[in-house]
């Protein structure tokens, strides 16, 4: 998969992304269904 577009591409690599499908982590892969919440979460996220 090919992500462009300046330095957002760089930053939604998959290697540089974390994603979360109804609240619980996955990969870019993961299906979707009806009514789920998807998340995307840059390697800089801190808490």
């Amino acid at each position: 998969q090919r992500v462009d577009g300046g330095g957002w591409g760089e930053g939604l690599a998959e290697q540089n992304l974390m994603v979360a499908r109804s609240q619980e982590r996955c990969s870019l892969d993961e299906p979707l269904a009806e009514g789920d919440e998807v998340a995307f979460f840059p390697t800089v996220t801190g808490g």
